[in-house]
């Protein structure tokens, strides 16, 4: 019988809370999504219009009640619920991840950017809010390559829908572990490696007497694309590209270096076929690592037969070593196949009953879900509400009290409307 999951219509009367405008801007583009405490974050990117009729890049957060609706206590007063600023006056401003301790009274901490102009090199920032963000943040650059820019829209070869900022090939992350601030970051350029970063709250280095380590792979090109903590651990995941693309995820102690006791040296590599096994003929890209309480990884992901073909979504369950575990679908990885435009898994969540549901898009940017059981079984598809069937780009998502969050964007005239829905399992 096959799982489905309804708008929940005590959320904000319909399920669904749209990011509200900001200050004459034009789009708003939901960029993170987090708990705070029994609140909801939501971190966007946005343009305004200015006098001379140019175009800023703004940085907002919104805060809104367990019931959906906005938080008016959150930020200045006159700016209802939302904050909306710049890092440095009369630059572009933006945001890329947000963070906390969980708790509601915890700092709001930013991965954000400042550039001179909107052409200019993106600088990385951390910025720190107050926990009702009502004073201007402290702020502090990360160190960066010489003469980079920290990437925030996809690359000109990528053929996309939409090829607007914020839709980019990999996807820069910021948590909170035991007092410090664990961040990554994917810059522009063939020759450039992301970063790992591990600080202390006060901006000393957390790995030894450095701040940062580069991310680097034999097999090409490093893109990140996922951040998490397992077991006091630090896991990354991604892609790498030379001539063909192939998943990896790595795990690194908080000391910076890698934990051999995983993958091979402390990096899985891999690529899937189409029966499952591993082959050099599908590119592979990791999205989303969700870590059981128990200690598995659920990996997932899209494979793609050539750069340009149709995407297919894929789940794999890993051992804490980073073998594959017997215990969901046998150890093999779940394929999902898609008609028109594919699909491609971009977030998903544990549910208590050990279940897991996952979101993705494909090249037609429809919104898709499967839902797996405990041992790894495909539930029979399901049709999902067809007011969030356009919610398809930029997609994070978790639960809370039963119920499963979504944060994602829809596309229409004057840019992108972040969402924020709320799903019950029917």
């Amino acid at each position: 019988m096959a799982t489905s999951y309804v708008l929940d219509n005590e959320f904000n009367g319909s399920g669904i809370a749209i990011l509200p405008m900001y200050d004459n801007s034009t789009d708003r583009h939901v960029i993170d999504f987090v708990r705070y405490g029994q609140k909801l974050l939501a971190a966007a990117v946005t343009e305004k219009i200015q006098d001379s009729g140019s175009l800023t890049h703004y940085y907002a957060v919104t805060r809104f009640h367990e019931n959906g609706s906005i938080d008016t206590t959150f930020g200045n007063p006159k700016q209802k619920g939302v904050v909306f600023g710049l890092f440095k006056a009369s630059s572009d401003s933006g945001c890329v991840s947000i963070a906390t301790d969980g708790t509601d009274s915890s700092p709001i901490w930013m991965l954000g950017w400042s550039s001179e102009r909107r052409d200019s090199p993106k600088r990385l920032l951390i910025a720190k809010f107050d926990s009702d963000a009502t004073a201007a943040p402290e702020q502090r650059y990360l160190l960066q390559p010489t003469d980079s820019s920290l990437q925030v829209e996809a690359s000109r070869a990528r053929k996309e829908p939409e090829t607007t900022l914020r839709l980019q090939d990999g996807r820069s992350s910021l948590l909170t572990h035991e007092d410090h601030l664990i961040a990554t970051a994917n810059f522009e350029g063939q020759e450039t490696p992301p970063r790992l970063y591990r600080q202390s709250f006060d901006g000393k280095p957390g790995f030894g007497d450095s701040s940062f380590i580069e991310v680097t792979h034999p097999d090409g090109k490093v893109t990140l694309t996922g951040l998490a903590i397992s077991k006091g651990a630090l896991l990354i995941c991604g892609y790498v590209s030379k001539v063909t693309e192939k998943g990896f995820i790595s795990r690194y102690r908080t000391d910076g270096t890698l934990d051999t006791t995983f993958g091979e040296g402390g990096t899985l590599t891999f690529q899937i076929d189409h029966d499952s096994k591993h082959a050099a003929m599908y590119n592979t890209r990791v999205q989303q690592l969700c870590i059981r309480s128990t200690g598995e990884i659920l990996a997932a992901g899209s494979r793609r037969n050539g750069l340009d073909g149709v995407p297919d979504g894929w789940v794999w369950q890993l051992s804490e070593a980073g073998r594959p575990d017997d215990t969901f679908n046998a150890g093999n990885v779940q394929i999902a196949q898609r008609e028109k435009g594919g699909v491609e898994w971009k977030t998903g969540v544990i549910e208590q009953d050990g279940g897991a549901i996952f979101f993705g898009a494909g090249s037609s940017n429809k919104l898709h879900l499967q839902r797996y059981d405990h041992t790894g079984t495909a539930d029979p598809i399901a049709s999902h509400p067809d007011e969030i069937r356009d919610a398809a780009n930029a997609m994070i998502s978790f639960e809370q009290n039963s119920k499963i969050l979504l944060a994602a964007n829809t596309s229409g005239i004057g840019g992108y409307t972040g969402r924020v829905i709320r799903l019950l399992k029917n």
